[in-house]
């Protein structure tokens, strides 16, 4: 879970296949479905969100690509993704970098925004 600059809380709901929101009094107000299976999901100082996973969602959504997702956390508008990536945790630092911890590899990397 995690807010964004809205104030909207943002979930991620791996066995729903969604990213669910609400407001700061648990209103529902939607959810996405194009992030996949989420396991976490994140959200950086400029309001994009970062969506991990920490199963293949391609063994339940067939055809779809393992990895983070990015997107806006303004509209929910899919950007980006960096592919083949297991992580369980993402987060960023004040410049914008992310952050994962690939299961696999039992590490924590950075990804530097370029």
């Amino acid at each position: 879970m995690v807010m964004d600059a809205r104030g909207r809380l943002l979930v991620a709901d791996r066995d729903n296949l969604r990213v669910q929101i609400f407001d700061q009094e648990g209103a529902y107000l939607g959810h996405w479905m194009h992030y996949a299976r989420p396991s976490g999901v994140w959200v950086d100082r400029s309001d994009t969100v970062y969506v991990a996973h920490n199963a293949d969602p391609g063994k339940v959504l067939p055809g779809w690509a393992f990895g983070i997702r990015m997107g806006s956390a303004k509209d929910g508008t899919l950007t980006g993704l960096i592919p083949d990536l297991d992580s369980e945790v993402v987060g960023t630092d004040l410049e914008g970098n992310l952050y994962a911890g690939p299961q696999s590899r039992r590490t924590l990397e950075k990804y530097v925004r370029n």
